[in-house]
């Protein structure tokens, strides 16, 4: 449950445990909105797996981005917590806000359970976040 937004500087692909945990953050992003009564909207997706090229070429652009990326490994990918993709108009209207704290929430109980790795990003509004599998 997440769209993947237009990639600049990466390539669709996760290793599959990365592929399950991206799953799971999506579902429980869900259901949590369900459960609050909200309408459903999914998580983007704003970076996957980086090569090389897409590394240096980033580098140029954004002082965020390291050469030694996580994302060049296939266990990383950045979930934007300032835009969310609406899929009904049933249920309450959430505001960004409202969705933001939740998708935090949901990778909160995701790292204690010690399934991620998650890094808050200011600069590119987004979770940085590591399958630990």
């Amino acid at each position: 449950m997440y769209k993947v937004d237009p990639l600049e500087y990466s390539i669709p692909y996760l290793t599959p445990a990365a592929k399950a945990l991206l799953d799971e953050i999506g579902s429980r992003f869900q259901t949590a909105m369900s459960e609050q009564g909200l309408r459903k909207h999914r998580i983007v997706v704003t970076s996957v797996l980086r090569t090389d090229d897409d590394v240096n070429r980033l580098r140029k652009t954004n002082g965020n981005a390291t050469k030694n990326s996580a994302h060049r490994y296939a266990t990383t990918f950045d979930i934007t917590y300032v835009r969310f993709n609406r899929m009904s108009l049933k249920g309450q209207t959430a505001s960004s806000q409202q969705m933001a704290n939740i998708l935090g929430e949901v990778l909160a109980e995701l790292r204690k359970e010690g399934r991620c790795y998650v890094r808050y990003e200011r600069l590119e509004p987004c979770y940085h976040i590591t399958s630990r599998r």
